[in-house]
């Protein structure tokens, strides 16, 4: 094995030439992003600490300003997200709940300028983004008082799974899999959407396909 010291020595004429060449182009202005996550969030309107296990409880408003349920974060949570540490800096600012269940906190400033409240329905797009976000979705005319049905879809993700007969431990194709591709063949299934019917001995629906009219409808809402 090559001495470090030869290898950079090796290596600086790559280096001069590579930062000569990032130098003639350091002006050039990074590509532009736009932000698609959809979140959970809500403005913290208020904070209260509790002694006995030194944690705190913040209390959220919605959009109205109406109260809504309170979260209960850690010292350490309130030590890494709240401006300068102090727990009232978070008063004004959104506590932010993403998909994975990570939870933080955001300047009002910030968070309005890079989020937009979501209608309570929507197009099907509205309705993918929400599903790839992990979200059941649901159109309204399934749903209808009079249909008195529980539907929804979501997107199951992909999965791979290794053989029936592999001696690995943890999760691996089922013995109803094995039959159709061998025992000794790898699960690779692509992400497919799943619809609950809402019928009793018939609830999940693999491989759902929308139709034309739910392409286009726009009562698509998110179930919770």
């Amino acid at each position: 094995m090559l001495h470090p010291a030869i290898i950079a020595r090796i290596l600086a004429p790559v280096m001069e030439d590579l930062v000569q060449r990032l130098n003639q182009h350091r002006n050039t202005p990074m590509p532009l992003y736009m932000c698609h996550k959809i979140v959970e969030a809500s403005r913290v309107a208020g904070v209260q600490y509790n002694q006995e296990n030194a944690t705190t409880d913040l209390y959220l408003v919605d959009r109205e300003g109406k109260p809504l349920l309170t979260e209960n974060v850690s010292g350490e949570w309130v030590a890494k997200k709240a401006p300068n540490g102090d727990v009232m800096n978070l008063i004004g600012g959104y506590f932010v709940k993403y998909p994975d269940n990570y939870r933080s906190w955001s300047p009002a400033a910030a968070f309005e300028e890079g989020y937009t409240a979501l209608p309570a329905e929507g197009d099907a797009m509205y309705a993918l983004h929400a599903m790839r976000q992990g979200k059941k979705v649901a159109r309204r005319g399934w749903n209808s008082v009079k249909a008195g049905l529980n539907m929804f879809v979501v997107v199951m993700p992909e999965l791979h799974l290794p053989p029936f007969n592999t001696q690995e431990p943890g999760p691996k194709v089922n013995d109803r899999t094995a039959k159709h591709i061998g025992e000794d063949k790898p699960l690779d299934s692509q992400p497919y959407f799943a619809l609950h019917t809402g019928v009793d001995g018939a609830n999940w629906q693999p491989g759902w396909t929308p139709s034309v009219m739910d392409c286009l409808a726009n009562d698509w809402f998110v179930v919770e």
